[in-house]
């Protein structure tokens, strides 16, 4: 599937410039010679977010604020799921579904945020009985056999 965009428009004035903007965007989806018959509508998550803390009397404190915007990105809060007609030229048509983006927010990333802390914590056996080892079994069950020479 392929996207084209044909419009996005810019911020609203008086926008912060360091915020998580929603930029509306207007867009076809295509798929080979297939394409939709409306354009679809969302929003686009852009621009960069910081700290709220930060924000107020950063340069006066003697901080500078790039240093944790990094940490926080601007990112789709809430979508919904629309389907799409896509129409093809041989007179077929597609229905897909797509998700498009009805908001923006702020969130915070740190380092290594997809790493877990927790320690590996050995496998259990379940349903299993309690008891001798299967190596313990094996050789119980092995016939015993003396030198036969």
């Amino acid at each position: 599937m392929r996207v084209t965009v044909i419009s996005c428009s810019p911020p609203p004035p008086g926008a912060a410039e360091l915020s998580c903007r929603e930029l509306r965007s207007t867009r076809y989806i295509t798929d080979g010679s297939c394409r939709s018959a409306k354009p679809v509508r969302e929003l686009v998550c852009s621009g960069q977010c910081m700290p709220a803390h930060l924000m107020p009397n950063t340069i006066v404190r003697g901080k500078w604020w790039r240093s944790s915007a990094s940490d926080y990105r601007c990112i789709p809060a809430h979508s919904r799921t629309q389907r799409v007609q896509l129409q093809c030229p041989n007179g077929n048509t597609r229905t897909y579904k797509i998700r498009a983006v009805t908001s923006c927010k702020c969130k915070r990333f740190r380092p290594h945020h997809n790493q877990s802390e927790a320690k590996e914590v050995p496998k259990t056996h379940r349903g299993k009985k309690h008891g001798r080892s299967a190596q313990d079994r094996k050789k119980n069950n092995t016939p015993l056999v003396g030198n036969s020479y």
